[in-house]
């Protein structure tokens, strides 16, 4: 061969050589935008890798309880050794179909004893790490940084005249429509979903009502005039349009919501029910004792529990003995195994469809418009169904306003917020004291979250005429 062809081939083997060696140690994962609000899509592409070669992308982030969630992926390169996690179908991994945030939401637990993503709605941000591995060498890294709270929004705790929560606002903002949240069965003050709904333009009163400094510690005796009274202050603050305010509760949040809607229409413009029940039920964790009061007196007729009339049965223990007389399916009430708790109350409002009838909230009452959420597989109790009754009810009564129901398949009864880990884990509830399942699978969970999120943004939107 001649000399100057053999330089040639060696110069073209070197090159080759040099520019697969720079594709494999030179991989790029970019992530767009680095910062972004929790509801925002984030963009990752990953660069540089060599035509078709295969690689791992995991995902992992610290939440504020210091539990580590991880996810990943696999993927094959397209032939410009490119991947667009938007548009690529996993070889395999957490999720199974392409999605540009199911890094996201796929994510599990490290520590098999983790059994709730814990978010804050004081936190700063949600730092995620992006890995790219060719096993088992790490090829490139990334961060980014997902907030609920944006920059020029104001947080202020408010204990004021008896009334306990957190507002949230716009800096400097005046005559915004505003939204009281309302948290569910375990208490405490959603301060998660309203630092988000204030980042989005709106002033916000997280409102607590029980299981919070200052409040009472279980769901019993909650007088209705107290949300009356929160939303008169809150319609005081210069931050709030006092003729554009929406309540939002989750569970027996929405329960709520829907209730306070019917019991004082002229302080209410919208309603936003996640997973609510049509009827009105009793105490937390006492079944059989009032859950809210108006006027000093109990709300009645309300649905108590299954198995005996003791105003000192709890809910757990109710749960047990149906469990015992074969009313409902035994559960080992573990995290391996835990109740569906939703068996209980199709029980009870079996048990006595007369009483169910006459507990039914008046929500021809409610003047504004609603929507509701609820899933199809919730295991804590049957919301989809109740949903329905709810608006059965509106169309039976005459109701003219405009009325919403969007119920989702395979889903449970966890999903709000949009993009966090959304597989249905156990939970130990924090009140009732006992193991529950919340049902729906961690896709559809996923789904419903994005999708009722956007649906209540163009609700609000919608409503407010912004």
């Amino acid at each position: 061969m001649p000399i100057m062809l053999k330089v040639f081939l060696i110069m073209v083997l070197f090159w080759i050589s040099c520019s697969v060696s720079a594709a494999e140690e030179h991989p790029e994962i970019n992530v767009t935008p680095k910062v972004a609000l929790l509801d925002q899509p984030v963009k990752i592409i990953i660069s540089h890798l060599l035509p078709n070669q295969k690689i791992t992308l995991h995902a992992s982030l610290t939440d504020q309880n210091n539990n580590i969630w991880a996810s990943f992926a696999v993927f094959k390169a397209d032939n410009k050794g490119t991947v667009n996690v938007a548009t690529e179908v996993p070889v395999a991994g957490s999720y199974k179909s392409a999605d540009p945030m199911g890094l996201f939401w796929s994510m599990l637990p490290i520590n098999k004893k983790t059994t709730h993503y814990f978010i804050n709605g004081q936190a700063q941000s949600i730092v995620l790490t992006v890995t790219l591995e060719n096993n088992p060498k790490i090829l490139a890294q990334n961060t980014l940084h997902r907030i609920l709270l944006a920059d020029n929004i104001e947080r202020k705790s408010i204990n004021e005249n008896g009334i306990i929560g957190t507002l949230f606002y716009p800096k400097n903002s005046k005559n915004l429509p505003g939204i009281v949240t309302l948290s569910g069965s375990g208490g405490g003050i959603d301060e998660e979903t309203s630092a988000l709904l204030a980042s989005h333009g709106y002033a916000v009163l997280a409102l607590g009502y029980f299981g919070a400094d200052g409040l009472p510690k279980t769901l019993e005796k909650i007088n209705l005039e107290y949300f009356q009274k929160s939303m008169q202050w809150f319609k005081q603050q210069p931050q709030v349009k006092s003729d554009k305010v929406a309540v939002m509760g989750d569970s027996r949040g929405g329960e709520l919501a829907l209730l306070i809607a019917a019991m004082f229409p002229r302080e209410v413009n919208a309603v936003i029910a996640y997973v609510p029940s049509n009827v009105v039920y009793g105490g937390i964790p006492f079944t059989n004792r009032p859950a809210w009061y108006l006027h000093n007196k109990p709300i009645t007729p309300f649905m108590g529990g299954l198995t005996s009339n003791d105003p000192n049965l709890m809910v757990n223990d109710d749960l047990m003995n149906a469990t015992k007389q074969g009313k409902i399916p035994f559960h080992k009430n573990t995290y391996d195994d835990p109740y569906d708790l939703s068996a209980l109350f199709i029980a009870i409002n079996n048990k006595n469809p007369t009483k169910f009838k006459k507990s039914e909230i008046p929500v021809e009452k409610i003047q504004c418009p609603i929507i509701i959420f609820a899933g199809a597989d919730d295991k804590l109790w049957p919301s989809s169904y109740y949903s329905h009754l709810v608006m059965n009810r509106l169309n039976k009564k005459g109701s003219t306003i405009e009325k919403s129901f969007i119920p989702f398949a395979n889903t449970g009864h966890e999903f709000l917020l949009p993009d966090l880990p959304a597989a249905n884990l156990p939970y130990y509830h924090p009140v009732a004291k006992m193991w529950l399942s919340y049902g729906g699978t961690m896709e559809a969970n996923a789904r419903a979250s994005e999708v009722s999120w956007l649906r209540t943004l163009n609700f609000l939107n919608k409503t407010f005429n912004r």
